[in-house]
């Protein structure tokens, strides 16, 4: 039994190339229209009767099959572009209001603004922490628990201390120490909501 010869599969690729150009022709895709008609090729030849001979009518089916993949994985490349981050040219700088160029791009604004707006976000997460911690101690006191049990949870769960240097610091065993995390845990998630109004 024949299979395809090279010559056949490089004349099927330079047709299939050309087709693909043209379809894409002004897309902007990640992939070249050669990389997308190897990679149909490739597809079209794992099809066992693309592989009987090598004839004009098996050349005919190769071109066909692979028509057909190059569509699938043209839309596949053009979804694609279609998720990815807008791009701009930083060459050819945009014009304002006024006509005159910007001083700084689309794209060079609209980074430094989610920057800023990020770090305003984690300014504000940190001090509404740094207030929940400052009350800690009183919630839990008011709440009934120990200030030796809050001591064992703030090592443990806040200050990230091993379970066995916990229990060698309080003297308790880890039956216990997990006891009263789950406890503290448990207030604080029904009613932790009070930290931080």
């Amino acid at each position: 039994m024949s299979t395809i010869s090279a010559s056949t599969i490089n004349r099927v690729w330079a047709k299939t190339a050309r087709l693909i150009a043209y379809k894409t022709y002004g897309l902007d895709l990640s992939k070249t229209a050669d990389d997308i008609a190897a990679e149909a090729i490739e597809y079209a030849l794992k099809d066992k009767k693309t592989m009987t001979a090598d004839t004009s009518s098996s050349e005919k089916l190769l071109f066909r099959i692979a028509k057909k993949v190059a569509r699938w994985f043209i839309c596949k490349e053009i979804d694609k572009a279609k998720r990815a981050p807008v791009s701009y040219e930083l060459d050819s700088p945009e014009e304002g209001i006024d006509g005159e160029p910007l001083e700084n791009s689309k794209a060079e604004t609209n980074y430094v603004m989610d920057r800023y707006h990020e770090a305003q976000k984690h300014a504000e997460m940190m001090a509404k922490g740094r207030m929940a911690l400052s009350r800690l101690d009183g919630f839990l006191t008011r709440k009934g628990v120990s200030s030796r049990d809050i001591g064992i949870y703030k090592d443990r769960v806040l200050y990230g201390m091993q379970t066995a240097d916990v229990c060698w610091k309080y003297s308790i065993k880890p039956s216990n120490l997990y006891k009263i995390v789950c406890v503290v845990n448990g207030i604080l998630a029904t009613q932790g909501r009070a930290l931080v109004r």
